[in-house]
């Protein structure tokens, strides 16, 4: 079986070193008035230790000094092959709620598909064979799609075969890839909704049309693609899952009184909650028989309700607009139950979970936002108010739950930590001298970055000593509508209303740095990052949708652009990263505005496929 030569390392590697060669006698001599003596053995204390003794340390070590160990050691090459640490470390760059993504590419897809994907950056069908039976593995993501990473990273220019286009007679409400990436999903203004799916040859055909009003709707795919919501104007929200032969059956139609204003899966995927103008709120669920039934339905709201599932999927709050949130719990026996209520004096605009599911933060319109914690017994208690003068507009929890960020009309945003106390204090204050268009956190919850009218975006950093200090602020020529992070956290990329994009990386020292600007000659709509992070798409207000990406030695450069007849609204990437979808005007002219989606593949000039080493 072939090894697959890691000849460098996604996200930029350092040059070199001279190698060193090992002492072969033991030279003396005097330093300070004392005799020194070296050791006489031939061989470091280092490489006298065992290879599993290695294979720990390495396994505690960052990318890049793994890189840099694979550099300067014949030894320890062989051994960082042989073990395949270079994709275990990219791999543990990852939160693991974004492992857990990448790993549902994988594990989601059947023998076939899996062989399709795999014949992407593989070369050894004999390879495939063997892994397929042992597709179980726990590393066997990390490996794929760190092989599959490399591949594209090492192509200076994609080539972009059109594979599918999608028409909607008026506005595009959503558009969306599944987790596996073998779908897609689509829902106008025109009414229409379809699902498209990904055959073995790579195209992509029709698997679901549906026509439900004249006035719009709008569609989502579970967290795990199995089944999809589509839900509008007419009132109803039509459930449907993928069947063993990959076909989509209807599962159940929920009715409601008026406009369906959100539809919202479980992390899981086996709860549905309904919103809508009506006042009510259904909560739906899924049968050990495939089958989809109502479990419950909550009255008391003046209108549409805004409905948040905590990340295990055992907690359920939802705001109405009589100045409370509701949370609901899951109980053992299937039922939901109210297991707390939160009073404001005010309309609450907002509530979400922490990560850890063990807060919740509601913002209300009364000048603060309010932090409950759950207790041992399952009770809901506050624990902290957070003041915020003029009003708050949002409030966001970090990704490990210790940090909560609130976002004022005041232009400020405000960053409060959890101490050992059990107590929330203020740990630092963002300044803009406009609007905050928007707040991220990174996955590792040490960052966070603003986007503001005001031209700027600005990435500050949690300190030794708990306080959050400004890092560096990125400036353009016009407001920047939105600044985020890669998954892994080492690189933001900015979208401006000046027609630039602009990738900030961090670099070795621990300081940011421009690495690239993507230019548009019109406004940029969005910036996107793709789930492992080293590719960016935009959109563009100019027709064109445009893919950079990061090279082996750590630069970036525009590698393709995709062209349109009219405004680009938006543009994502597959999960895999093997496809871009965009959304857009059909022309410059249409009052209509009829929008086209088209599904874009990224291949190289000349493909590179290799073969995997090992399988653990």
């Amino acid at each position: 079986m072939n090894r697959l030569e890691n000849n460098g390392t996604v996200g930029g590697s350092p040059s070199a070193e001279p190698y060193k060669p090992i002492l072969t006698q033991a030279p003396t001599g005097v330093s300070e008035g004392r005799n020194i003596t070296v050791s006489d053995e031939s061989k470091p204390s280092l490489l006298n230790l065992s290879v599993d003794t290695h294979l720990k340390i390495i396994g505690c070590l960052r990318l890049r000094d793994i890189t840099r160990l694979k550099q300067v050691s014949t030894y320890f090459r062989e051994v960082i092959q042989e073990d395949n640490a270079l994709a275990k470390a990219w791999y543990r760059r990852f939160p693991s709620s974004h492992q857990l993504l990448l790993n549902t590419i994988v594990t989601s897809k059947d023998d076939n598909q899996l062989r399709c994907w795999m014949k992407r950056f593989i070369n050894d069908k004999d390879l495939i064979e063997s892994l397929i039976q042992r597709r179980s593995s726990p590393h066997l993501p990390a490996l794929l799609h760190f092989t599959n990473t490399e591949r594209k990273s090492k192509f200076r220019i994609f080539n972009l075969p059109a594979k599918a286009t999608i028409s909607h007679d008026k506005p595009v409400n959503s558009a969306s890839f599944s987790a596996d990436a073998s779908h897609v999903l689509t829902a106008g203004r025109d009414g229409a909704a379809r699902v498209f799916g990904q055959k073995a040859d790579g195209s992509w055909i029709p698997k679901v049309l549906t026509h439900q009003s004249d006035f719009g709707c709008s569609a989502s795919f579970s967290a795990n693609g199995r089944h999809v919501v589509i839900f509008g104007c007419d009132g109803k929200a039509r459930i449907y899952g993928q069947e063993a032969d990959g076909s989509w059956e209807r599962k159940l139609i929920i009715v409601h009184g008026s406009t369906v204003s959100s539809a919202t899966f479980s992390p899981d995927g086996c709860y549905l909650v309904t919103s809508s103008w009506d006042g009510r709120a259904i909560i739906s669920g899924l049968e050990s028989n495939g089958s989809w039934v109502k479990k419950l339905i909550i009255l008391g709201h003046n209108s549409d309700a805004l409905v948040n599932f905590s990340a295990d999927g055992r907690y359920l709050v939802i705001v109405g607009e009589d100045h409370t949130a509701h949370i609901l719990g899951l109980e053992d026996d299937g039922l939901w139950q109210r297991v707390g209520i939160i009073r404001h004096n005010n309309t609450v605009r907002s509530a979400c979970f922490s990560a850890d599911c063990r807060h919740v933060v509601t913002v209300s319109r009364e000048q603060n936002a309010t932090v409950h914690g759950k207790e041992i017994g399952g009770l809901w208690q506050e624990e902290a108010t957070l003041p915020h003068v003029p009003p708050v507009k949002s409030a966001h929890f970090s990704p490990d739950s210790r940090h909560v960020v609130t976002v004022g009309d005041d232009n400020f945003a405000k960053i409060c930590s959890l101490e050992e106390d059990g107590l929330w204090e203020e740990k630092g204050i963002i300044s803009h001298n406009d609007s905050i268009q928007s707040l991220t956190f990174s996955a590792d919850s040490r960052h966070v970055v603003t986007a503001s009218i005001d031209k700027t975006a600005k990435i500050y950093g949690l300190k030794d000593d708990g306080a959050w200090e400004e890092e560096v602020t990125i400036s353009h020529r016009n407001c920047v509508d939105s600044a985020i992070f890669s998954p892994d956290g080492c690189h933001v990329v900015t979208a401006s209303d000046d027609g630039m994009a602009k990738i900030y990386g961090l670099n070795a020292e621990g300081s940011w740095e421009e690495k690239v600007s993507i230019s548009h000659s019109s406004w940029g709509n969005s910036a996107t990052f793709s789930t492992d992070g080293r590719h960016v798409v935009t959109a563009s207000r100019d027709g064109t949708a445009k893919i950079c990406g990061q090279m082996l030695d750590g630069t970036w450069l525009v590698k393709a652009t995709i062209y349109h007849a009219g405004r680009v609204t938006s543009a994502t990437f597959s999960a895999d990263g093997d496809y871009v979808m965009t959304v857009a005007d059909n022309d410059w002219d249409d009052d209509a505005r009829r929008q086209t989606v088209k599904i874009t593949e990224l291949w190289g000039e000349d493909d590179i496929l290799e073969d995997i080493c090992r399988l653990f």
